[in-house]
């Protein structure tokens, strides 16, 4: 259970999202995510997926070491973290269940075992104030996975036993304000971007359900946009959930490196947070993260720190 300090109105989440170690992560990438860290005083860090790599398999004893190196690198062992797959984290020879046991041998790790959720693609944490009452609820959601087929690697869509779970939190009258946590993005994130030609000079080349056109950010000074949105094809209909429940307020990603945004759809909040990790693509102008703030009453704001800034 996470709470508000007494007499605070905010509270502060670092989200750090494709960290992609490939291996021990080396000192001048620990640095940075320890001056993140450093910089943000968050009272909560969220790992948003694909932390590990994955290529090459990696063993218990050394996925281990690199999670550790990961973890000393920035929360050690007092700040709150909690965690989320990505599709990278399907990439290893271990499975994600015995990757969420390293993590978990963290006094400091708040997610749970899957054999310890009502669901085991997604679990829940409450934000509450003194009096234990939940003010808003973190809402996280597991990777679904990712295949392989003839026009490339192509995002699975949410189980229907997660949308289930869901549903039956969401749609519950007393359930708080709700944030999302999921690390790749939903198909309806095209309904906030503009579509030009192929030939044209504006935007970047799509890709997925884009290929063939070029996009941008429909309302640019919401952030910037360095490749094309990679959300699972088929749409789950997640996001007709969360507008019909009225009860997500925002909901927050990682997945697309080089992008980092905030705008609102049918009045939720979008975050897209950018690439964390120095060792996976991207440039350095667009490495880094965002701090998402949620107030006692449900708003919610983000700031993107980009290493580039620490310079």
């Amino acid at each position: 259970m996470l709470k508000f300090a007494t007499n605070q109105d905010k509270y502060k989440i670092l989200i750090l999202g494709d960290i992609q170690a490939h291996g021990i992560i080396k000192e001048p990438e620990q640095n940075m995510l320890g001056e993140l860290v450093k910089r943000t005083q968050p009272d909560l860090v969220v790992f948003l997926g694909d932390m590990i790599s994955g290529v090459g398999g990696y063993g218990w004893r050394k996925l281990r070491k690199m999670i550790y190196a990961m973890l000393n690198a920035t929360v050690g062992t007092t700040i709150p973290f909690a965690i989320v797959s990505g599709n990278h984290e399907s990439f290893t020879t271990l499975p994600y269940s015995r990757q969420i046991e390293i993590y978990r041998q963290y006094p400091n790790c708040l997610t749970p075992s899957r054999c310890d959720r009502a669901c085991r693609k997604a679990y829940t944490l409450d934000l509450t104030s003194d009096d234990k009452k939940p003010l808003v609820r973190l809402l996280f959601f597991d990777c679904a996975g990712s295949k392989a087929t003839s026009i490339g690697q192509v995002y699975k869509k949410t189980k229907p036993a997660t949308l289930k779970y869901t549903q039956k939190l969401l749609f519950d009258p007393n359930c708080p304000p709700t944030v999302i946590f999921q690390h790749i993005i939903i198909p309806d994130v095209q309904r906030l971007l503009k579509t030009y030609d192929k030939d044209s000079k504006l935007g970047v080349r799509g890709s997925g359900p884009f290929r063939g056109f070029r996009v941008a950010l429909a309302h640019p000074e919401t952030g910037f946009l360095g490749e094309c949105p990679s959300p699972a094809w088929d749409n789950a209909l997640q996001f007709t959930d969360w507008t019909k429940s009225k009860k997500v307020v925002a909901a927050v990603f990682a997945h697309d490196h080089v992008n980092s945004f905030e705008d609102e759809l049918d009045g939720v909040k979008i975050i897209q947070c950018p690439c964390a990790g120095l060792s996976c693509y991207g440039s350095g102008n667009t490495r880094g993260a965002r701090v998402v703030t949620i107030t006692r009453s449900g708003k919610v704001s983000s700031i993107p720190y980009y290493y580039n800034d620490f310079k």
